[in-house]
């Protein structure tokens, strides 16, 4: 199942691109990284949202911090950016 989006904005972190940040989108990484699903285009952008160039568990990780209101090491969740 391939996953994508089209905006000329991405919200970091919505990776399903339903217009919220929740645990949807925490097991749609870890589908990702567990080769169940692939996330491409502006899904993939939200996805890395340590900008680190790749998505891992990592990202998941900082998508838990967000939603459980961390202050830091949530990376860009919450960032709208330029989708290229």
């Amino acid at each position: 199942t391939q996953k994508s989006q089209t905006p000329a904005t991405c919200l970091v972190g919505d990776v399903t691109a339903d217009g919220s940040i929740d645990i949807r989108d925490v097991t749609a990484i870890q589908r990702h990284c567990a080769e169940y699903d692939t996330l491409d285009g502006v899904c993939a952008l939200a996805a890395d949202v340590d900008r680190d160039g790749s998505i891992t568990v990592a990202d998941a990780t900082c998508i838990q911090m967000y939603l459980a209101e961390f202050e830091s090491g949530c990376g860009s969740c919450g960032q709208y950016i330029e989708a290229a």
